[in-house]
């Protein structure tokens, strides 16, 4: 049976055998990276069900609601990371990500034109590769290329600076191999992932998916089966709980009612001021259409 098409029990117990694999594959020198956010709660709750004694990793990238952080506060067996750089840092050496990864990371490479990139340029400009073909998801799109030569610094690395680098370290330095709440059902760059096998056993890069296939019912049929606890946000309204200035799908995302911005001037006065006014996002959110609360 194809796994998408699995029932909710069944789904269940495929996750639990993939985390039982991959806790006896690297000999129990594993760890859950737990952000807090829901998918990931439910994973360690799984994760937990197979072997209570599994650590959850939270990386503290400064970026947090103060409701995620109280809560992985309350957790058991919980080690803090911390990046090098702090967001302001991020958005003065490397660019400030906006309207998604993919055009970020576009944007990007046609702003520093890099020996090297020449094929990646063009790419991005014409949407057409090296064989003649055109492929339209690789073209940045029309609407975005003002942004290139905006004077906007522009790039995809927060994610790897600001969490990717710090859980690398870790896992270097412990030797433990990470399980991720990631689901191919929540579109963009995580859609790739079902193309691939849910636990990867390559030693530099492997990464166990054991919610690959799960939907949303699936993630809250099984907190109302369990009881499970949960960060206080979901009940707020909030349907993600990642980086508070997160940009990316934010101009999607205020199609739908109040943007996270706006919800979040709301909720976090101060932290909103400190970001819009001090480090100056507003006018850059702004430029792309993306309301900020400000008026």
């Amino acid at each position: 049976m194809i796994e998408s098409e699995m029932g909710f029990d069944d789904k269940v117990d495929l996750a639990k055998m993939k985390i039982r694999q991959w806790y006896d594959h690297w000999n129990g020198l594993v760890y859950v990276s737990w952000s807090g956010g829901m998918d990931s709660t439910v994973l360690l709750s799984l994760a937990r069900s197979v072997e209570p004694g599994i650590p959850a990793v939270f990386c503290d990238s400064g970026q947090e609601y103060p409701e995620i952080r109280q809560f992985i506060k309350g957790g058991e067996n919980v080690t803090w990371i911390k990046p090098d750089k702090n967001f302001r840092a991020v958005l003065e050496e490397d660019g400030l990500p906006l309207v998604s990864k993919r055009v970020s990371k576009q944007v990007r490479v046609l702003q520093e034109r890099k020996p090297g990139t020449e094929r990646s340029q063009h790419l991005y400009l014409t949407g057409t590769n090296t064989e003649g073909e055109y492929e339209r998801r690789s073209k940045l799109p029309t609407k975005w290329l003002w942004l290139v030569d905006s004077g906007i610094k522009i790039s995809e690395k927060c994610c790897e600076e600001l969490k990717r680098k710090p859980f690398r370290a870790y896992q270097k330095a412990t030797k433990r191999m990470p399980m991720l709440g990631l689901r191919a059902d929540e579109g963009g760059e995580r859609s790739i992932i079902k193309k691939r096998e849910c636990n990867n056993f390559d030693k530099r890069h492997g990464r166990s998916l054991p919610l690959q296939f799960w939907t949303d019912k699936d993630i809250w049929d099984y907190v109302r089966q369990t009881g499970m606890k949960y960060c206080e946000l979901y009940d707020q309204g909030e349907k993600r709980t990642g980086c508070m200035f997160c940009a990316f799908g934010a101009d999607i995302e205020q199609k739908r009612g109040l943007n996270r911005f706006e919800r979040l001037k709301k909720k976090h006065p101060k932290q909103w001021k400190y970001y819009m006014e001090n480090i100056g996002l507003k006018e850059k959110l702004e430029s792309v259409g993306v309301r900020t609360g400000a008026t």
